[in-house]
């Protein structure tokens, strides 16, 4: 069909008589020059006088058709139709704009993957003929149907069509029904001419919610408005079904970016390679263009954009970096798709290491977040070494056996020596729950679960080797602490063993509840031995607000073997608290007390002394003792 010719299709092959012209009257009139049966009988073709106008809607009356049986058929009154002539795609006209890539287990709808696809124009129309969508490992052709302004088509593999019978603009492609990955791929939308209309890389970790990611929810696009739109304009469904398909997602919405993007972090490719990793994507056009200033100086021989959306820039190197030199790169002269321009952005990067067990470790852990909240695991380097985060693993056990390994990035994220890096399933939910969040060193990732009251962390190597293993529980917590939800804990200590159990405190409720991204509120690292025994500070006050809630008790002695009793007495000699009793020590190392008695009640205000009987196997006894002052709020 075009603008001077109509085809009219009837479902079974028609007499030759009903070409004559007279059974065809065009409103608001316009002649007819001929009319043609198509060979093939079912077909009638209507050349016109004059060309119908684009969007103007007419219509057609049709009389005294008939069946080559002489069967009249009942057409009642005049037909409406619309010229509609396709338009060449630009990109972002159409978007990728829902992904069901995991359908089981089942939420309300069908078991079956499908992609859904929105026109984001408002005038329109898109011949979906010769488009294709291409996955990492595979591509199908779209079905061949007429996109029209703001509609949504929803493709799924051709045998599952019958199962969504009930939903509006379902077309069926040859694309396996296994091919969306449940825990990602790449999906590049093409029109033809290998002309790229969108793209999406989507991860698991999109979802945002430990529960919707096991199955059964959808992937929705919250704005599809916005051009080169990343991870974080999609998260898991809404919808009660589990997703919207031929229909708004329920995530909707289409407030404007207004926001330049933010120099995220640096990863290091290789020793002549490192890419820059941005917050959102990019405008292609100021990549070569912009200002990268490298200290120490590095010359760059290529500037090339990556990523799905452009959020990422690799740069090539002329000269190769050097192992122990850290670098910083500032960066400025880009703009995103929506044009605004970034600030002028630094970040260090270094060549990193291998990580040893002990390089990094767990400093602070949620595992009972508010309501439906997201728990979150906070790594240290605490190390002087730079490390890389990439093929790293973290796991739980399962009947004490070390399981469910989950990929924290395969991507060369690096830490400096005393960086910090929060791992969270959901990273907006971290950020709106705790404000007070870095949230540039917030990394989204598919958490194994941790179950509220007790269970276990790990972070392996790629090979599941244990680098660091935390076995948390309640009991850990401040004794006085009325509830646990919402409340971390944390590491008092980076260089004291993990699984010393006063080496975990509550995080103080004064600084939010949490410190995700930065040093720990409870952070007191043993004092440096004087003599045999040393305590810090003079006088705590175990209140949980943050400040001196606990007193540090550190040892040294000349040679191993002791073994010792650690106590605390009030003034009248009474026995206040048994920190060790009989233990086996090594040369040095600390121990924390929280203000609280054996008896789980919190010690009296004044002072306390603290005394360190300790023996080795020659029979010698060594007897130290400290006084220390517990102070409490006034109000």
């Amino acid at each position: 069909a075009t603008a001077t010719e109509i085809v009219l299709l009837f479902d079974e092959r028609l007499d030759a008589a009903s070409a004559a012209t007279a059974n065809y009257l065009i409103e608001p009139t316009i002649a007819i020059s001929s009319v043609q049966l198509d060979p093939s009988g079912d077909r009638i073709r209507i050349v016109l006088a004059t060309a119908l106008l684009e969007g103007v809607t007419q219509t057609i009356v049709v009389e005294d058709i008939a069946d080559c049986a002489g069967n009249v058929a009942a057409l009642n009154g005049p037909i409406p139709f619309t010229l509609v002539i396709p338009s060449t795609p630009e990109p972002g006209d159409v978007v990728i704009n829902e992904i069901m890539a995991d359908p089981s287990p089942v939420v309300q709808l069908p078991d079956a993957e499908y992609l859904e696809v929105f026109n984001t124009t408002t005038d329109k129309y898109f011949d979906l003929t010769g488009w294709q969508l291409l996955t990492a490992s595979t591509q199908a052709a779209l079905p061949p149907i007429l996109l029209g302004p703001g509609e949504y088509a929803v493709f799924m593999n051709n045998s599952q069509l019958p199962l969504f019978s009930g939903v509006p603009n379902v077309a069926g492609w040859t694309l396996s029904n296994t091919a969306l990955l449940n825990g990602g791929t790449s999906l590049t939308l093409q029109a033809p001419g290998s002309v790229t209309i969108d793209a999406v890389t989507y991860s698991s970790g999109w979802y945002g919610d430990d529960v919707k990611d096991d199955g059964g929810w959808s992937l929705e696009r919250k704005n599809p408005f916005l051009p080169c739109s990343n991870e974080r304009n999609w998260t898991a469904s809404n919808d009660e079904r589990g997703g919207s398909p031929g229909a708004q997602n329920s995530v909707f919405t289409d407030v404007p970016d207004t926001q330049g993007p933010t120099l995220s972090s640096v990863q290091v490719a290789g020793p002549t390679e490192v890419v820059l990793v941005f917050s959102e994507g990019l405008d292609a056009t100021t990549i070569a263009d912009a200002s990268y200033v490298f200290s120490p100086s590095l010359g760059i021989l290529a500037v090339v954009p990556s990523g799905a959306t452009n959020d990422r820039v690799r740069l090539v190197l002329t000269s190769t970096l050097e192992l122990g030199t850290i670098y910083t790169i500032t960066v400025s002269g880009i703009t995103d798709c929506s044009g605004n321009a970034m600030a002028t952005g630094s970040a260090s990067f270094a060549l990193p290491e291998d990580v040893e067990p002990f390089d990094l470790v767990i400093n602070e852990v949620l595992y009972d977040p508010v309501g439906t909240g997201s728990d979150f695991v906070e790594l240290y380097n605490r190390s002087e070494k730079v490390l890389s985060l990439a093929g790293l693993q973290l796991a739980n056990e399962s009947n004490d056996v070390i399981a469910n390994f989950r990929l924290i990035t395969a991507d060369p994220v690096i830490m400096l020596p005393g960086s910090y890096i929060v791992l969270a399933t959901n990273a907006s939910d971290i950020v709106t729950r705790y404000p007070q969040t870095h949230a540039d060193r917030l990394l989204q990732m598919s958490l194994p679960s941790y179950s509220n009251g007790e269970g276990t962390v790990v972070l392996a190597d790629a090979e599941n080797n244990t680098i660091d293993l935390f076995r948390y529980s309640d009991d850990l917590h401040f004794t006085l602490l009325n509830t646990t939800e919402g409340t971390s804990l944390e590491r008092v200590d980076p260089d004291r063993p993990t699984q010393e159990n006063t080496n975990w405190h509550s995080a103080a409720q004064d600084i939010g509840k949490a410190t995700p991204g930065f040093q720990n509120s409870q952070y007191a690292p043993a004092p440096a031995p004087t003599g045999e025994l040393s305590i810090d500070p003079a006088i705590f006050s175990p209140d949980n607000d943050g400040y001196q809630d606990l007193l540090t008790i550190a040892y040294r002695f000349d040679q191993p073997g002791f073994v010792a009793t650690l106590r605390v007495y009030d003034v009248a000699g009474r026995e206040v608290r048994t920190l060790w009793n009989n233990e086996l020590l090594g040369t040095s190392g600390a121990i924390s007390w929280d203000g609280i008695m054996d008896s789980g009640s919190k010690a009296r205000m004044g002072a306390y002394i603290v005394m360190l009987e300790a023996y080795d196997v020659s029979g010698n006894v060594e007897k130290f003792r400290k006084t220390v002052t517990l102070a409490h709020r006034l109000d």
